[in-house]
């Protein structure tokens, strides 16, 4: 498959999951290592891929995941430079 239709299928995939996002990031935040924290909330991320109801080929998948990635460090940093309080679930 090309690298533009895995592409654009990602960014389908994406548009799916990005209602998880914060709601996943709430749940995983704790004090502790914010690798971690991503790590955990990627893999729900790939497990919610996975119950997606149209089939979806690893190299999709883990493209998606890579972006999703990247959106989720840029989100953290902006809410962090915005001073959000990670201790209230708002």
């Amino acid at each position: 498959m090309g690298k533009f239709v895995t592409a654009l299928k990602a960014i389908k995939v994406l548009l799916a999951l990005i209602p998880l996002v914060r709601p996943l990031i709430q749940l995983v935040e704790v004090e502790g290592n914010g690798a971690d924290k991503k790590k955990a909330v990627l893999a729900a991320l790939g497990t919610a891929i996975d119950a997606l109801p149209w089939e979806i080929g690893s190299d999709v998948k883990g493209y998606a995941l890579g972006i999703a990635g990247g959106l989720i460090d840029v989100a953290i940093s902006v809410l962090n430079l915005l001073g959000h309080d990670w201790s209230t679930q708002a």
